[in-house]
């Protein structure tokens, strides 16, 4: 997919959530009636399934400001180097002490493998919440690491994988839903 292709579609997704908060369709949703203010997580999460839709996968990216957080995605695409392969084993004189404490198989080794900033420094950014932020007025950033994305300190970042496997699917499908009817 060209980067033009992917700020196309994250236009359209953009534009998708406007039309919908305009004609009342999130004046329900506690997160999305101040778009693009405060729901830069679920943003994500919803224009990453679009993406992945679209064929386009993408790594959901966490970030802190002060007190403030914020997510965007990266493409992922040869751009963002693969972390290091890291695992994580139970020390077999506790195994059985947590296995009392719901962990089902102690004695299995874990992929504990992250990504870390570096990782991510040349990925694709796709922004469509930055504009809640005094004195950045781009509504869909698609591009490279600027000053205002470099301001931010990396807390972590995940595969996205699909729109199911998160905690709060459920009101995120129906919003996706009512975004997606949006969508020219």
């Amino acid at each position: 997919m060209t980067d033009r292709y992917i700020k196309q579609q994250s236009l359209k997704f953009r534009s998708a959530i406007e039309k919908a908060k305009r004609e009342g369709r999130l004046s329900d949703n506690i997160l999305f009636r101040c778009f693009p203010k405060r729901c830069c997580r679920e943003a994500s999460f919803l224009l990453a399934e679009y993406l992945k839709e679209k064929g386009i996968n993408t790594i959901l990216c966490f970030n802190q400001l002060g007190d403030c957080t914020h997510t965007w995605l990266v493409v992922n695409d040869n751009r963002v180097t693969l972390p290091s392969c890291t695992n994580f084993s139970w020390p077999k004189e506790i195994r059985s002490a947590v296995k009392g404490y719901g962990i089902e198989n102690p004695d299995e080794v874990v992929d504990t493998t992250r990504y870390n900033e570096d990782n991510l420094q040349n990925g694709l950014i796709i922004d469509i919440t930055a504009d809640q932020f005094k004195g950045y007025n781009t509504s869909v950033y698609v591009g490279y690491l600027d000053d205002f994305h470099k301001s931010f300190d990396f807390q972590h970042a995940d595969n996205y994988e699909e729109l199911n496997a998160i905690a709060d699917d459920y009101m995120l499908s129906n919003l996706y839903q009512v975004i997606e009817y949006y969508i020219d």
